[in-house]
């Protein structure tokens, strides 16, 4: 579609096309070219005689040459049944200088990311819609439903469909709400949506076009959902709460243990009751019972244990809470570390060793034994399959002799992580062991 004319050895300015769709808005001032050396600048071309609509796009300031142009043929080619595009006149455009030079002293230009954005949409045929969320953008607390989800939105070539999804992962993974919503505003229907801090939502709108062309929108931040009732689940304790004291424990000995437990997230309830217990699979009821101030969305629950009853050097303790509606969260776990005279308690193990999870799949706790035949410090960790450190389950000295170590699904920052493959890592002194896990909710 162009043949070459000449090769200046300089120029400082493009110049857009008047009334061009690419470059009009720089027929008069031009925009500012920087050449990466001299007779390196670009090339000066004509129009070939090819069957297509031609048209000048940009001419250089040093004899305004034509050094860009845009052409579509004259008749249509292809199958539209066979391909995209198929049954269309072929579009193209053609820079002979470098795009990149536009504006170079400036990283992130507009004028140079607008001629890129108006090439691509002369060479579609359109614009592709944009979405702007104008609520649940992020922060704030829902309170009660439904909630009203608002966008702005363009769509050059006409609508198609809109979805509308959320998330509870940052928007790791997305849920439908709506697979073909009408215009802005949607009532969001929260009934038996669970209670959560890490909400967000997206919205996205799919043109009439062919290809069909999208443009999206989601939280720029997580919003929490906290209805009263809406929430089946029983309290939960909250993330770094729980604490034995002293600590380490002596044994033998009396130790406190304390947790708060709130049931905020859960359905706002009041939480009624509070238990420990040595196992996880400890059915709902049957553990020892804690003292507080129930009555509370938000309460201390606190006990008093005799150590005799922990597995030295390190054992768990597991604390749950009840909610009014008679509803259990799942057992926390507590790291309980023990001093003392352990001889023949236990004998320190063989080989080292770390064990398979177990339940292995599980949601949303595991427990992960391990065995060390030195004293050492010793670090139990949780990476996802990207290498991403997700929690340090154990980061202390430990003797030699059997261990165990409980994970309950959640990241260092309290937020449950997503299901998926998750790798444990055991480093003790020079010793290094690796396993895999399967989180499944």
């Amino acid at each position: 579609k162009a043949t070459f004319a000449s090769e200046p050895s300089y120029w400082t300015i493009d110049f857009g096309a008047a009334n061009d769709p690419i470059s009009g808005a720089y027929a008069i001032s031009g925009v500012p070219y920087t050449p990466f050396r001299s007779g390196g600048a670009g090339d000066e071309i004509h129009r070939s005689g090819a069957p297509a609509a031609i048209d000048s796009v940009w001419s250089d300031n040093s004899g305004r040459g034509m050094i860009g142009l845009r052409w579509r043929a004259d008749s249509a080619s292809g199958d539209p049944d066979s391909a995209v595009w198929g049954g269309t006149a072929n579009r193209g455009v053609t820079y002979c200088f470098e795009w990149t030079q536009i504006n170079a002293s400036y990283e992130d230009d507009n004028a140079r990311a607008n001629v890129l954005d108006k090439s691509l949409r002369w060479l579609i045929g359109r614009d592709h819609p944009d979405v702007v969320l104008t609520t649940l953008a992020g922060g704030g607390t829902i309170v009660s439903s439904p909630a009203m989800v608002r966008w702005n939105e363009t769509a050059p070539g006409g609508v198609g469909a809109r979805r509308i999804e959320w998330s509870t992962d940052g928007g790791g993974s997305w849920n439908p709400i709506a697979s073909n919503a009408g215009p802005s505003p949607f009532a969001w229907d929260l009934a038996g949506v669970p209670n959560a801090a890490t909400v967000r939502v997206r919205v996205t709108v799919v043109d009439a076009g062919s290809p069909p062309l999208a443009g999206t929108d989601a939280s720029d931040s997580d919003f929490t959902i906290a209805i009263p009732g809406n929430d089946g689940r029983g309290p939960c304790v909250i993330a770094g709460s729980a604490v034995v004291s002293p600590d380490p424990v002596p044994r033998p000995g009396p130790a406190a243990i304390r947790a708060s437990i709130s049931d905020s997230l859960r359905g706002g309830s009041a939480v009624s009751a509070a238990e420990w217990s040595l196992a996880p699979e400890t059915p709902p009821g049957a553990g020892i019972p804690m003292s507080g101030p129930f009555g509370s969305v938000t309460i201390a629950a606190s006990d008093t244990i005799d150590s005799e009853l922990l597995a030295p050097p390190l054992d768990t303790i597991w604390i749950r809470g009840r909610d009014a509606a008679g509803a259990w969260g799942e057992p926390h776990p507590l790291a309980v570390h023990l001093r003392g005279d352990f001889a023949g308690v236990a004998s320190a193990p063989a080989v080292f060793r770390l064990h398979p999870n177990a339940p292995n799949p599980f949601n949303p706790i595991t427990t992960v034994s391990f065995d060390l035949t030195d004293a050492a410090p010793t670090r139990l960790l949780v990476y996802d399959v990207s290498g991403r450190a997700v929690r340090t389950l154990v980061d202390a000295p430990l003797g030699p002799g059997a261990h165990r170590a409980t994970w309950d699904g959640r990241d260092a920052r309290g937020r449950e992580a997503g299901s998926g493959v998750y790798l444990l890592l055991l480093e003790s002194g020079a010793r290094r062991a690796t396993r895999k896990m399967v989180l499944l909710r």
